[in-house]
């Protein structure tokens, strides 16, 4: 049986509150909230064509670990693909109206050190629509509990956590053989005093396409083998 790698990327949980100020978001009483009432809370979001929703057999706490965990799962119905037999003509796959097809994102929670660990799925909800997704929830709990962010609700924001080993590794380094950044919603960085004429270059040229990702590698050139 072929070995099936799982990524996880690290996040730490933030809120953007008023001024787009950022602060932590412990989502431990968000968790207790929603594990409490199991089966019982409406976990759909709509996000576009999409609706995000909770798997409640794949959501809990670990009280031996002490950790949470829940698993997101993407809808979608539309461009539905179709199902083949080899040398036999392809099938549609018809749903009903209350069906969906699903790709599922597990998501890690531990309260020590408010470290949230998503599960990477390229099928999947992306990071921003697991923080839509997230600030959807969160809005459903402050209901229930009978509380308000104010007039604007609090957006959940994921803050990557950077591996510093692996960064000092790098810049430990003598040779460098090949340097890769990719880069998501690039007009975050676009109004940022960026000292590199290439990275510049590479914003004005999505800006000028409208695009969202970039990822743009430098590579040494390979020299010609001499044959002795």
């Amino acid at each position: 049986m072929a070995k099936q790698k799982i990524r996880f990327n690290y996040f730490e949980p933030q809120l953007i509150i008023e001024n787009n100020d950022l602060v932590k978001w412990d989502m431990k009483k968000f968790l207790d909230a929603i594990l409490n009432n199991k089966k019982t809370f409406d976990a759909s979001v709509f996000l576009g064509d999409e609706i995000s929703d909770l798997e409640w057999n794949s959501c809990d706490y670990d009280s031996s670990n002490d950790i949470y965990y829940i698993q997101l799962s993407k809808l979608r119905s539309k461009n539905i693909p179709s199902r083949k037999r080899i040398n036999h003509d392809k099938e549609d796959i018809n749903l009903a109206d209350d069906e969906y097809l699903g790709e599922f994102n597990l998501l890690v929670y531990d309260p020590k050190v408010q470290a949230l660990i998503v599960q990477s799925n390229f099928y999947g909800l992306t990071t921003k629509q697991i923080a839509l997704a997230l600030t959807g929830l969160r809005q459903k709990v402050n209901k229930i509990n009978g509380t308000s962010d104010g007039d604007i609700p609090y957006v959940v924001h994921l803050s990557p956590v950077i591996d510093s080993n692996a960064i000092n590794k790098v810049l430990n380094n003598e040779i460098y053989r090949k340097v890769t950044i990719k880069g998501a919603d690039y007009n975050a960085i676009a109004d940022s005093d960026l000292n590199s004429q290439l990275l510049n270059k590479t914003i004005d040229a999505l800006n000028e396409i409208h695009g969202v990702n970039f990822e743009l590698t430098l590579s040494m050139a390979k020299s010609e083998k001499k044959i002795r």
